[in-house]
């Protein structure tokens, strides 16, 4: 979905970064690992979106620090042991 509306002139369409960016922080602090992972994998998805055009796209990078969203990620990683590290960590990474 958030693919087929990106644009390189405006970049992520505003009604995810109104809508769906605030929501990550909560989804990825579910127990549910499919529903983790797929959080993730949209992060990811925006994230590169995002990264196409920077300088436009500096909301984005501002709100996912400011919204808890990178440190979610973070307790991600350091779920991490010695030998098992499983989908979601890969994701993670």
């Amino acid at each position: 979905m958030c693919k087929n509306s990106f644009n390189k002139q405006v970049g992520i369409e505003p009604i995810y970064m109104k809508g769906f960016i605030p929501l990550l922080p909560s989804l990825l602090k579910e127990q549910d690992q499919t529903l983790k992972l797929a959080a993730l994998k949209s992060l990811g998805v925006f994230t590169t979106q995002a990264a196409v055009i920077p300088v436009r796209m500096q909301v984005f990078f501002k709100d996912i620090n400011e919204n808890g969203t990178v440190k979610e990620v973070a307790e991600i990683f350091r779920t991490v042991q010695a030998n098992k590290v499983t989908p979601l960590h890969m994701v993670a990474i």
